[in-house]
């Protein structure tokens, strides 16, 4: 019986490496190009347009939402970020959090780690309208609060914002002690991942 199961655990999740495989791929006929950008509170932000299977995505690779949580901010509850006067180019994936192995996920090859993680992703359909309301999915990757990161294909939105027309918000947040931590004093009152 235990063999059973494990069998078709294990075909279900090679299934599911698979179908995400797949689902991450973009087309390539063309070169990613610059959107014409947005303004928000912070600043003026550009991202790409990608082609996913054949359909125009807004991408927004490595957006600030707070500011860098080191030194005297290092457990403290994030700062808002100070607006910019530049474009901001969010065309990367940023930094994952740092990590208790510089492999944590064998499968991805990407080792860039950084205390300096605040960034999010995000994805929408390439032709909303300013007056049109699009539903916000929030994806908070897995990893037990020691792992992860919003870089790895598995929390790719663009497929999602598509097909549910919808804009797919990506975080990092700090991890483990860093994240997670709490002595209730001033010195570290926890910041519970933010």
């Amino acid at each position: 019986m235990g063999i059973i199961v494990f069998l078709i655990f294990s075909v279900t999740i090679l299934g599911c490496i698979q179908c995400q495989s797949d689902f991450s791929e973009t087309d390539d006929d063309e070169p990613d190009n610059l959107d014409d950008g947005v303004m928000t509170k912070s600043g003026k932000i550009v991202g790409k347009i990608t082609q996913f299977y054949g359909v125009l995505t807004r991408v927004y690779l490595g957006v600030p939402y707070a500011k860098p949580p080191v030194g005297d901010l290092r457990f403290k509850k994030p700062q808002p970020i100070e607006p910019w006067s530049d474009t901001l180019v969010a065309d990367t994936m940023p930094p994952a959090w740092v990590q208790y192995s510089k492999t944590y996920v064998p499968w991805y090859d990407d080792d860039r780690q950084s205390e300096d993680c605040l960034y999010m992703n995000i994805w929408s359909p390439r032709n909303v309208y300013v007056n049109r309301n699009l539903s916000v999915m929030l994806w908070i990757h897995g990893g037990e609060f020691t792992v992860g990161s919003n870089k790895l294909p598995a929390t790719n939105g663009q497929g999602l914002s598509l097909f549910g027309a919808s804009l797919v918000v990506a975080p990092n947040y700090r991890l483990g002690a860093m994240g997670f931590l709490s002595s209730g004093t001033e010195d570290a009152p926890g910041n519970m991942g933010e």
